[in-house]
C-alpha cells in the first residue's frame, strides 16, 4: 500500500510538471478543442467556450482521499480487522479498472508509465491480502501471538 501511496504522489508531481502536456493530449482528442487550437494555439483554450478539464485539481483531491484512507485501512488490517481485505480488494479492482482506462486513453509516457505501475501494484496488494499465509495470519488472534513473543 505504501507503493501505491508513493505512485499516487509521483502521478500528483507528474500533472502538476506536465500539466501542459496533458491538455495538449486531452485537446488533440477532443474535436471542440481541437478545432480551438488548430485556429488559434493553445493559449486560445483559455478565451474560448470549451472547457478545459482541471487536471491538477483532480490529482490532488485524488491524493488527499486515496492516501488518508488506504493508512487509516492499513492500520485496522494491522489489528485484524479481517472485513478491511474486503475493502481494500474492491479499491485494488477498481484501481486496476483505472490504470487500465489510463492505459487506454493513450497518455503521454509518463502518465502511461506511473498508470501501469499503478495498476501492477493494484495486482500485488491484491494478490498479498488474499495469500494463503495472509489468510493464516488474519484468522488468529493477537492474544494468540502475544503468548508467542508477538507477529
Amino acid at each position: 500500500m505504501g507503493a501505491q501511496g508513493l505512485v499516487l504522489a509521483a502521478l500528483v508531481v507528474a500533472t502538476i510538471a506536465w500539466e501542459q502536456l496533458l491538455v495538449e493530449t486531452w485537446a488533440a482528442g477532443d474535436p471542440a478543442a481541437s478545432a480551438v487550437v488548430a485556429q488559434g494555439g493553445l493559449d486560445a483554450l483559455a478565451d474560448s467556450p470549451v472547457a478545459v478539464p482541471g487536471f491538477v485539481p483532480v490529482a490532488i483531491v485524488t491524493f488527499l482521499t486515496l492516501v488518508p484512507l488506504g493508512a487509516v485501512l492499513a492500520a485496522m488490517l494491522r489489528h485484524r480487522a479481517a472485513w478491511v481485505r474486503s475493502w481494500l480488494s474492491v479499491t485494488s479492482m477498481a484501481g486496476m479498472v483505472f490504470a487500465g482506462l489510463a492505459l487506454r486513453a493513450g497518455p503521454p509516457a509518463v502518465f502511461g508509465a506511473l498508470a501501469a505501475l499503478a495498476g501492477l501494484s493494484c495486482v500485488v496488494l491484491l494478490l498479498a491480502l488474499w495469500h494463503p499465509t495472509a489468510s493464516r495470519w488474519l484468522g488468529r488472534s493477537p492474544s494468540y501471538d502475544a503468548g508467542r513473543g508477538g507477529a
